[in-house]
């Protein structure tokens, strides 16, 4: 049995492994300030909020995801964060047009309870704009209503879903350079198999690794209720988190060569 115990002024407790049937004493601690400053071009960036998320997103390490904001200077302080784990700190994508850019996603290591872990200064990068189009297999027009959400994969951060033009196009800013997935949503379709950066594993997402401007991304879909499991192409890597983002290209069929 695992548990995990919340209170107020102290860090979240997970114990894990506990025995039914036994009385068991819980000690919560009083965490790890996590400090540090946002910072672009030498100056420290106000109200910019701040991310903070376990590393680990097991259900019995999962030590929970934070949010903060800067003070005027740049500044941020998380309070009574459960000590001695990793995490990855970073800028939310939210805040990237203000900005002009993002913090990527970084890992950071929380000493022990009672002390302060320095994140040091959070260099604010340049992001970036993910365009595309969803098509069908059939060819034939994308139904109407169609939508898209766009989420890193190491920060716990997604942008605001964006709708998809009649022409089956959409447009994402504020993108970090870093490993995204990017996630279409139509009733009665499902993504394809040829998608070369298809998450076989989950079955809902093209997943990859951006290094700038992404111009014409292409996702396929099918008709079809929705498939988890992807796995039939034993060749196809099931989670290609860190490789390049690619789009969908067509066959050339001899009659086109």
């Amino acid at each position: 049995m695992s548990v995990s115990v919340e209170a107020r002024a102290f860090a979240k407790g997970k114990f894990a492994k506990l025995s039914s049937g036994e009385e068991h004493v819980l000690r919560l601690g009083q965490g790890v300030t996590v400090a540090g400053r946002v910072v672009k071009n030498g100056k420290g960036l106000a109200r910019t909020s701040v991310g903070l998320v376990s590393v680990d997103r097991t259900p019995e390490g999962f030590t929970g995801d934070y949010e903060i904001g800067t003070t005027e200077d740049g500044r941020f302080a998380f309070p009574t964060i459960p000590p001695e784990r990793e995490y990855f700190i970073y800028s939310m994508m939210k805040d990237a047009q203000r900005n002009g850019g993002v913090v990527p996603a970084q890992n950071i290591r929380l000493g022990k309870d009672g002390e302060t872990t320095r994140a040091g200064d959070l260099i604010v990068e340049r992001s970036f704009r993910i365009a595309g189009r969803l098509i069908l297999a059939d060819g034939t027009p994308l139904p109407p209503g169609a939508r898209m959400m766009l989420g890193r994969e190491q920060a716990w951060d997604q942008l605001p879903s964006v709708d998809v033009s009649s022409d089956g196009r959409f447009v994402f800013d504020g993108v970090p350079k870093e490993s995204i997935s990017v996630t279409p949503r139509l009733k009665g379709c499902r993504l394809s198999l040829p998608n070369p950066s298809l998450d076989r594993l989950n079955g809902f997402s093209i997943i990859g690794r951006i290094e700038g401007d992404v111009s014409d991304l292409v996702i396929l879909l099918e008709p079809g209720e929705f498939l988890r499991d992807y796995q039939s192409d034993l060749g196809a890597d099931p989670q290609p988190y860190n490789k390049p983002l690619r789009s969908f290209q067509a066959p050339v069929t001899r009659d086109a060569q």
